[in-house]
């Protein structure tokens, strides 16, 4: 998980295997979520569907970063300054 948090913070696509609840929290980075258990086929798929759109994903991953920054900076500027920007 902490490795998926870090290369998603690089705009670097993640592939993460879900074996617990916690898993989850990987979609929050863009990861793509392998289950535990999947046969190794389509395990393989899904490596190379990652790695045919690598450059998609990553744009997908940087534009998510920028929304949730202007989400929390709106909030934050709401909270420390009354709603007064500038």
């Amino acid at each position: 998980m902490h490795g998926i948090g870090i290369a998603a913070s690089q705009g670097i696509p993640g592939i993460c295997v879900v074996h617990d609840l916690r898993g989850e929290t990987a979609r929050g980075f863009g990861a793509q979520l392998l289950q535990a258990g999947t046969p190794i086929d389509e395990a393989l798929r899904l490596f190379d569907a990652v790695g045919t759109r690598h450059a998609a994903l990553s744009g997908d991953i940087v534009e998510h970063k920028r929304q949730v920054e202007a989400i929390y900076t709106s909030l934050l500027q709401k909270s420390l300054l009354g709603g007064v920007s500038g």
